[in-house]
Formats: structure tokens, sequence, C-alpha cells
């Protein structure tokens, strides 16, 4: 069984999110048709920090009702010692039936991460067949449930209560 992991971040104060999506091979055809129909005409992307209320409510209620699977990894650590970290467990969580990892660019910081991962992938912590790759978010569907995961876990109360359907892991990573 092959999977696929989406990442996108959020920062609370002084914590700093990793949402990370699995999907399987088999159902990410389906997975992504299920999220371009969330758009709204004209809409390229879903962007939580952009939406009114009550669509955030809307769009969170659909998406739980999905049968994502969802980590929410933070750490309290600057944003790069923190994001290395979070990488690092994203992948050693992932297990042998990782087999891409998509992260949503953060354009000149991609370098940050393509260094994590090659020392992970050194070091035999990731597969040497496991493919990485920074999108933009209007390119992946997938990274719209990292974006939407991270920022209603970050705000916490009923946001927060929303997604717990799909969050299936929290971890909390000490520097």
């Amino acid at each position: 069984m092959s999977t696929e992991v989406f990442v996108d971040e959020s920062r609370r104060g002084l914590d700093y999110m990793l949402a990370a999506v699995s999907v399987e091979a088999r159902d990410l055809k389906s997975a992504r048709s299920t999220m371009r129909k969330m758009l709204l005409p004209g809409e390229r992307r879903l962007h939580f920090s952009k939406e009114t209320i009550r669509r955030r409510r809307d769009l969170l209620d659909r998406i739980a009702r999905e049968e994502f699977s969802v980590e929410v990894l933070s750490c309290r650590a600057s944003q790069n010692v923190a994001r290395s970290l979070l990488l690092g467990a994203v992948v050693s969580r992932s297990g042998a039936s990782l087999s891409r990892l998509v992260i949503e660019s953060r354009d000149i910081d991609d370098v940050q991460d393509i260094r994590c991962l090659v020392r992970l992938r050194s070091t035999g912590l990731m597969g040497t067949d496991v493919i990485y790759d920074h999108v933009l978010p209007y390119e992946e569907p997938l990274l719209w449930v990292a974006d939407a995961v991270a920022w209603a876990w970050g705000a916490g109360g009923d946001w927060r209560r929303r997604v717990e359907p799909i969050v299936t892991q929290t971890v909390r990573i000490e520097p």
C-alpha cells in the first residue's frame, strides 16, 4: 500500500504546527475531486485565512465528513528549527508506505526543507524511493485539507472541534 502525505503549516503564537494529510494512492483521484467540488466559481484554491466565518464553518464540516486521516504536529521553537523537526517527524511517522511527500511551497524557504529532506535521506530515515515536491497550493487540492486543519487546530475551540473527526493523532515535538 502506497501513501502520499500532504503538508501545510500554521503558526499560532509560539507554536509552529504542521498538518499532515495521508491519502492512499488508490484514493487520490477521488479525494482531489472531492476538494475541487468545494471551490466557488472563479476560485483556484481554498485558503482558510481568507475565507469568511460562515464559509469556514461550511468547509470544515464538509471536510470532516470525508475519510481523511490527518496528523497535527507541533513544536515551540523558531520557525526553522521547528519546521525541520516536524518534517522529520512526519517522514518517520509515515513509515515504509510513504511514496511521496507534498509540501506547500514557501518560495525561497523551500531550500531549507530540501536540506532537511536530503539529511533525512542520507541518514536512512527517509527511503531513497520517496519522492518529495514543493507545490503551489492551487496545484494540489489535498494541500487545502492540510491548510484547513492546521488553521482550525491552531484557532482552537469550536474550530478545532469541527476537524477532530479526521485528526487521528496529535504529536508535540520538543526541541
